[in-house]
């Protein structure tokens, strides 16, 4: 039965006439730069295309049919009225404009995709992207379309070709496979018998509609997983701290050095000061002091070392693990918590001294792109991955919240009470958690890298910046 399916299938779809399968896109690159930025729109153009046929929901256009098009009609005055007008005579349902352009030390790259057809319109999108880092742009630009495309249905028109067959434009090349069973948007189902590149043959128990829709969207993930690397790889060249202030090959190394090892020894002789001047070890040069946290630590540290020997009026031992007949439990507990907080405390101490200077130098902690770090910190030290992140407010917050529920639970007689510290410590780690899955980070420098705002029209920013001040406009040209 399957070879005469497939003998069938062959047949009438050489005897046939074809179908319009995938939507079609125009595409335009629109040069507005130096030479050395339209250049990098050209390679944009290229990324691009790569990525669109890749994924499968649009086919592009060929240049030499936009040429054709362009020189059989009159074109618009407007820079994006001329395109659209090319792109609807040579039969197109979409438009893809893009471009990269600066305005003093920013790189700027728009992107608009406009519907032609009133059924499509809700696939328009206008975008804009910026960076200090020009050879970012293209990237930041493919991962907006990436986005864009990982929710792009199946558009498809089907002709009947006998008794409950039918042939779809739709095939490989958007994700159709052989022996698949599909459910349309508007309920319709059919099991696909054979399926070309662009075309398949279904069968249904009922008619098919003349169009309709398919909830089957692009696998972008490997696309994604290659731009975000590079984007990941040229920040990193820009902030990074093995381009910038570590002394070492290998600054993730380095900084687990300062933090088990330098840190605490400084601290111990030097209590806060130390975690000052630890940051000299990571290669920060000059780096600025906070003589609040220094002030904090250091007294922390001392209320640790001479609590007990004061509530005991220096008759008990000044050990925390030693209980004498003159150490009451209640001094004996509190002591032991005072003493387990110090490695702990001058931990938070470094890191927050740490984020001072990242925010200072314009720099990226050691293993910044890696997205687990800030979670690590913060399952060890409260707080650690929001002083990671540059955010100290967050970061003292839930150190001093998660201190007083972990004082609770060494202090308290009560099983009871002592259950409900580790409760409520439990709870505040998971709210931790969640607020470093859901913040963004106190980097502005970095959060500017990675920006992109939703625009009302494309060009918006030829004769002004984002703050509406003037700037100089370059020509344009068609990208043929």
């Amino acid at each position: 039965m399957r070879k005469i399916a497939i003998i069938i299938s062959i047949f009438l779809f050489l005897f046939t006439d074809v179908i319009f399968a995938v939507p079609r896109a125009a595409l335009y690159s629109v040069q507005s730069g130096s030479e050395s930025v339209n250049a990098l729109v050209l390679e944009t153009e290229k990324i691009v295309r790569m990525a669109i046929e890749d994924l499968g929901s649009m086919q592009i256009v060929e240049t030499n049919e936009l040429i054709k098009a362009a020189s059989s009609i009159e074109l618009s005055d407007t820079i994006p009225g001329r395109y659209f007008d090319i792109s609807r005579q040579a039969g197109a349902q979409f438009t893809i404009l893009f471009s990269i352009y600066q305005t003093g030390a920013l790189s700027h790259g728009e992107i608009a995709i406009e519907a032609h057809d009133d059924a499509l319109k809700k696939h328009n999108l206008k975008i804009r992207v910026e960076s200090r880092i020009l050879q970012n742009v293209p990237y930041l630009l493919l991962r907006e379309l990436l986005s864009y495309y990982s929710k792009f249905p199946v558009y498809y028109a089907s002709v009947q070709k006998g008794s409950g067959l039918f042939l779809i434009s739709a095939g490989t090349y958007s994700g159709i496979r052989e022996g698949q069973t599909c459910k349309t948007v508007s309920g319709e189902y059919f099991t696909v018998v054979t399926a070309g590149r662009y075309e398949s043959f279904v069968k249904s128990k009922s008619t098919l509609s003349s169009s309709g829709v398919l909830n089957i969207f692009p696998d972008t993930d490997d696309l994604e997983k290659w731009n975000s690397g590079i984007i990941a790889d040229n920040i990193d060249r820009r902030y990074g701290a093995a381009y910038n202030y570590s002394r070492r090959s290998e600054p993730v190394k380095q900084y687990m050095e300062s933090l088990v090892v330098v840190n605490p020894l400084g601290n111990i002789l030097l209590p806060g000061y130390g975690s000052y001047l630890n940051t000299g070890y990571m290669g920060f040069e000059n780096p600025k002091p906070s003589s609040l946290n220094m002030v904090y630590t250091s007294g922390l540290y001392l209320t640790a070392l001479l609590y007990a020997p004061v509530a005991t009026k220096f008759s008990g031992n000044f050990f925390p693990w030693i209980q004498d007949p003159d150490k009451p439990d209640k001094v004996y507990k509190r002591q032991q918590f005072l003493w387990a907080m110090i490695p702990i405390t001058f931990t938070v101490s470094y890191l927050d001294h740490l984020a001072i200077q990242y925010q200072r130098e314009s720099v990226l902690p050691p293993g910044f792109s890696n997205p687990l770090a800030p979670y690590v910190h913060s399952l060890i030290i409260p707080g650690g991955g929001h002083f990671y992140r540059g955010d100290r407010i967050a970061g003292w917050s839930y150190y001093t919240a998660q201190s007083a529920a972990l004082y609770f639970a060494f202090t308290e007689d009560s099983k009871d009470n002592q259950k409900r510290a580790l409760l409520a410590m439990g709870g505040l780690k998971i709210v931790e958690l969640l607020h470093l899955a859901f913040a963004k980070s106190s980097y502005e420098f970095y959060n500017r890298e990675i920006y992109s705002e939703s625009t009302t029209t494309f060009f918006s920013s030829l004769d002004s910046d984002f703050e509406g001040n003037p700037r100089v406009s370059a020509g344009f040209q068609l990208g043929f």
